[in-house]
């Protein structure tokens, strides 16, 4: 057997091992309905759970808007779906970056060169003010 009959051979293993898992994961989730990160409804129930039972982390920095920009992807291929995310980058005193996608509504609304206190909970951006001006619920 020459080494291109031994490369098809492997690459038609590979690729029927990798069908079986497909197959064996679509077939457990056959019939069940999921959530958009791919869950049944009792695994995110459950994770709703345990993430209501460990208090948020919430963190305030000194931080400054150092950048904004914008993506725009466009998507589909019968009807196009277009994206845009709206990206603001901060730095805090420490030099530590944060970049998110916030709300057209915050895009607009920030400036280059802002100073403030930015407020994140779990690590996700909530807040950007003055101080007095941060939002607590």
């Amino acid at each position: 057997m020459d080494a291109i009959t031994s490369i098809i051979i492997f690459i038609f293993f590979f690729a029927v091992i990798i069908s079986f898992a497909v197959f064996v994961i679509y077939w457990s989730r056959k019939g069940k309905d999921l959530t958009e990160d791919g869950y049944t409804q009792e695994e995110y129930q459950k994770k709703l759970e345990e993430e209501s039972r460990t208090e948020p982390l919430v963190e305030f920095f000194d931080a400054i808007v150092k950048d904004k920009k914008f993506d725009h992807y466009i998507t589909g291929i019968h009807t196009a779906n277009s994206i845009l995310n709206f990206i603001v980058t901060f730095e805090t005193d420490q030099k530590k970056i944060f970049e998110f996608v916030l709300s057209e509504e915050w895009f607009k609304t920030l400036k280059i060169g802002q100073k403030g206190v930015l407020l994140l909970v779990n690590g996700k951006f909530a807040d950007f003010g003055e101080g007095q001006d941060i939002h607590q619920e």
